[in-house]
């Protein structure tokens, strides 16, 4: 069975895999050349060999396609088209969802059908970090001052009922 996983982290996931799998049937992503060179490092100390790739996890990894199981640990807030294209037909994606009204995510175990569409069910709520390109940006106050125009009105005052 070929694996690709998103997310390293430290490399805990990726030495399960690894150590159940075999070096050659592992390929785990990670966005941040210092996690990835850490989790090397951790994985290497343990004589473990999964292949580490800094890179996107939501671009895949093409290079090792197609796998069984793409196995996510950063939540997404969609399934990207590149993971079920390079999941083998009757392969599964597994993957913490969520939108974006809200932190709650619920962890998806797709499967990916002949034609390339997957489908499955929802199989309990979780809570992960959010792939990078995923995450919602606002306005931040720095603190030098109000972001916009303030205006003063009755709303969070406290009356007191006697």
């Amino acid at each position: 069975m070929r694996v690709l996983e998103i997310g390293t982290g430290t490399g805990w996931n990726a030495g399960l895999l690894t150590a159940r799998l075999g070096s050659g049937c592992v390929t785990s992503l990670e966005v941040d050349e210092e996690v990835a060179a850490r989790a090397s490092e951790n994985l290497r100390r343990h004589g473990l060999h999964p292949k580490v790739v800094c890179t996107d996890g939501t671009l895949g990894h093409a290079d090792d396609a197609p796998y069984d199981r793409i196995i996510a640990t950063a939540g997404v807030r969609t399934v990207p088209p590149t993971w079920l294209a390079q999941t083998r037909p009757h392969g599964v994606v597994v993957a913490p969802w969520g939108t974006y009204f809200s932190n709650q995510e619920a962890l998806v175990r797709l499967t990916v059908a002949e034609d390339g569409t997957a489908s499955g069910p929802f199989l309990q709520f979780v809570e992960f970090m959010t792939v990078r390109s995923h995450r919602r940006t606002g306005p931040r106050c720095t603190g030098d001052g109000p972001v916009g125009p303030t205006s003063r009105s009755g709303c969070g005052r406290r009356r007191s009922r006697t």
